[in-house]
């Protein structure tokens, strides 16, 4: 299924053609107030505590705003598999 939605090049979202017209879209940054037609991604490292952990951040093209972070979720679940796997090791 055709979400609107695909990935640029350095990480950018961009939205198709069909979602970038569509009435109802009101992609706007809340600090420059432009639309916009792509996000910036880019990495960063999420610290709890003394946890560093990978994560993610989403960004206004034109003035870099950070509109969202949060953690990668396939950097997550391959942490947990691999605790899950020194925890089946240490039972056997």
């Amino acid at each position: 299924m055709d979400y609107g939605v695909s990935i640029c090049h350095r990480g950018a979202l961009r939205l198709s053609e069909s979602m970038s017209t569509h009435p109802h879209h009101t992609g706007k940054c809340p600090k420059c107030d432009q639309k916009m037609a792509h996000i910036v991604e880019q990495s960063v490292m999420i610290w709890q505590g003394d946890v560093r952990s990978e994560g993610r951040s989403y960004q206004c093209p034109h003035c870099h705003t950070v509109l969202s972070a949060g953690l990668e979720p396939v950097a997550e679940l391959k942490g947990l598999v691999g605790e899950i796997k020194k925890y089946l090791s240490f039972l056997q």
